[in-house]
């Protein structure tokens, strides 16, 4: 397990706890239940809650957590996984070294398989700009990896 497996597995443990319930409620009463983020098919009802950073992490202030609906937090997650890949090729690109083949810094075996998985279950013609601006970079991510490169 990576740094990164290791960090999601905490988090999950954390969402399950009683302080981050109380939390969440709070949040969610605060916004009273509206999401925040609106963007397409917003459902307007807040059901979750998301970390605008996990500078706090476990001990965040109620400004840092803002009220969404399930759709637009998947987006939200999407386009920040997106940006954090472009900032892995990116980062990748400029070294010129080459190195042992190896999985990029802050990549586990788990996201190989879900970026692999999400490369087999879509259809890039049916995808919007912007879902297909981040299905091209998961498949360079994924073939940089199997080059043995990134």
């Amino acid at each position: 397990m990576n740094d990164n497996d290791e960090w999601f597995a905490q988090h999950r443990a954390y969402l399950a706890t009683p302080e981050w319930r109380n939390k969440r409620e709070l949040v969610l009463a605060r916004d009273h239940h509206v999401c925040h983020a609106v963007l397409i098919d917003c459902a307007g009802v807040a059901s979750e809650v998301h970390h605008l950073t996990y500078r706090h992490w476990r001990e965040e202030p109620l400004f840092d957590l803002e009220s969404v609906c399930s759709s637009c937090h998947r987006k939200i997650t999407f386009i920040e996984r997106r940006e954090r890949a472009e900032q892995m090729l990116a980062a990748y690109a400029r070294k010129s070294v080459p190195r042992q083949p190896s999985l990029p810094s802050g990549v586990g075996e788990d996201d190989l398989v879900r970026y692999r998985r999400i490369l087999a279950t879509r259809d890039p013609d049916l995808l919007n700009a912007s879902e297909r601006e981040s299905y091209e970079l998961i498949k360079a991510l994924v073939a940089e990896s199997e080059r043995g490169v990134a």
